[in-house]
């Protein structure tokens, strides 16, 4: 009956515990979402009085794809199919999970992530002209000097979500969105969907002591996401369950796979 659905259970244990689950989380991108993010716009920063003006924004995103070259994140994958320019050489590329991306590019070190991880490495200042919906993700790129340009990215929720989540609460199981997205953005998919329990600009280890937390308070936790950075929670809940096209390491790590990829068949 699962294999009909696309639902692979990958561990013994699986089918038991989904039956007496309490609490199910759910990552926002790719798992609620469609993770089909698309890069709106680019703006420059409007609030640096010396500006960097060989900073055009085709050489932003041309910067931006060439730190995320190596990354399978959906938003890494926006940044590079929206890029036409050839990619720069990057020397220690670091990543900080969750959170952002640095390199050396011809010498300058360039820092692309959240807001929060900017902050720690440059001492620029945030402004932009334009007023974008709450529901949209905000990518920053930054030297230690100056924020360069600010990425605007969507995403779409997934229309089988709602029909999900409004089943989980008739059967009175309790639900939660645990994301690492900002607080605006994460609080906007909860109202549409009627999700209980939001949390936002989590890390991965956030998430996961979140989960603990649930489960020293007696809740059996099914937790369902797709990317790189669910690996660490998936393997701390009771029952984890990976989408079907999220990334390999969240597949190794899960007790179910949805190959499917329509959630609504959890």
């Amino acid at each position: 009956q699962l294999a009909k659905i696309g639902l692979l259970p990958k561990r013994t244990h699986a089918l038991e515990t989904l039956a007496h689950a309490s609490d199910f989380v759910f990552d926002k991108t790719g798992t609620l979402t469609e993770g089909k993010i698309r890069l709106e716009n680019i703006e420059l920063n409007t609030d640096e009085p010396d500006a960097d003006s060989s900073i055009d924004k085709t050489r932003a995103l041309a910067i931006a794809a060439s730190l995320e070259a190596s990354s399978e994140h959906p938003i890494a994958r926006a940044i590079l199919k929206a890029n036409k320019e050839a990619l720069y050489t990057v020397n220690d590329l670091s990543h900080t999970t969750g959170q952002g991306i640095q390199g050396t590019i011809n010498g300058d070190r360039w820092f692309l992530g959240n807001k929060e991880f900017i902050q720690q490495f440059s001492s620029c200042t945030f402004s932009t002209n334009s007023k974008t919906a709450d529901s949209s993700s905000k990518i920053y790129l930054a030297t230690k000097q100056q924020c360069a340009a600010i990425f605007i990215l969507s995403d779409s929720i997934r229309p089988e979500a709602k029909s999900l989540i409004d089943e989980l609460h008739h059967q009175h199981k309790k639900t939660h969105l645990m994301s690492g997205d900002r607080i605006e953005n994460a609080a906007s998919i909860s109202r549409q969907l009627g999700i209980q329990n939001c949390q936002a600009n989590l890390k991965p280890e956030d998430k996961l002591k979140e989960v603990k937390a649930l489960q020293q308070q007696g809740a059996i936790v099914v937790m369902t996401g797709d990317g790189v950075n669910d690996a660490p929670v998936l393997a701390g809940a009771d029952l984890s369950i990976a989408m079907g096209k999220g990334t390999q390491l969240a597949a190794a790590t899960a007790d179910m796979i949805l190959i499917s990829n329509h959630v609504k068949h959890i």
